[in-house]
């Protein structure tokens, strides 16, 4: 397990940078390490089997291992990430591959667009004052019957984390537990279908064990007007 340090009075801005920073300096030593790791994948096809169609946003894609899988398998996949670093070795490993620099708290996607997002190790990335903006974001751009899976780390920190490949450089961590996730998911929209838990397999993982969610988006029933939404609530 890398070294741990608090967070102190670091900035939003700040916080994102030690990521993509980071990830820029280890884009061919994580490519090496995790490109062909078949960890996930059981997760990736159980996600996959849930959807009604074929359009996936792979969020946080990194070296694009999940969005080549995915696409091998029929679906039409489009990865985004706020690395350069990753988002090069992702076209040079895979160059029929769709990947974009993209921020996943501003998705630039019309609304409904996609049937599943996936976001895989990505979201412990995101500062917790982002996160709403970021599950509104995911929202928004799925469609009304879509599906969003998150592979996470387990915990109830948000901390800097000791880079495994950078001794001595750090990287923003934020940690979940099931209880918070579920919460916040609820909060934006989402409903919980399950959870799954993996140990950490090697020392270049970021915590103790990967805690992994699969969700719904929820359909909203819409009333065309207030008397019809009354009369729905008088009648529970």
């Amino acid at each position: 397990m890398p070294e741990n340090r608090k967070i102190g009075n670091l900035t939003t801005k700040e916080k994102v940078k030690s990521v993509i920073d980071d990830y820029d300096d280890i884009a061919e030593e994580y490519a090496d390490e995790f490109y062909e790791d078949p960890s996930n994948r059981k997760y990736i096809d159980r996600f996959l089997q849930s959807l009604n169609g074929r359009g996936i946003l792979d969020a946080g894609c990194g070296v694009g291992q999940d969005c080549k899988y995915m696409q091998e398998k029929g679906f039409e996949t489009i990865g985004i990430d706020l690395s350069r670093g990753m988002l090069e070795v992702a076209k040079e490993r895979y160059p029929q591959g769709r990947f974009q620099l993209m921020d996943m708290a501003n998705i630039a996607y019309p609304d409904n667009t996609f049937d599943g997002i996936v976001s895989n190790c990505s979201l412990f990335h995101i500062p917790t004052e982002m996160l709403p903006q970021v599950l509104e974001s995911f929202k928004r751009v799925l469609k009304p019957d879509g599906k969003l899976l998150l592979i996470l780390q387990e915990g109830n920190e948000q901390v800097m984390v000791e880079e495994p490949y950078r001794p001595g450089t750090y990287l923003y961590m934020n940690y979940f537990s099931s209880e918070n996730i579920e919460k916040l998911l609820r909060k934006h929209g989402f409903r919980v279908d399950g959870f799954d838990r993996e140990a950490a397999l090697n020392e270049f993982e970021l915590g103790n064990g990967k805690l992994i969610v699969f969700s719904s988006n929820e359909k909203l029933v819409e009333f065309p007007n207030q008397k019809d939404r009354d009369d729905d609530e008088d009648g529970r």
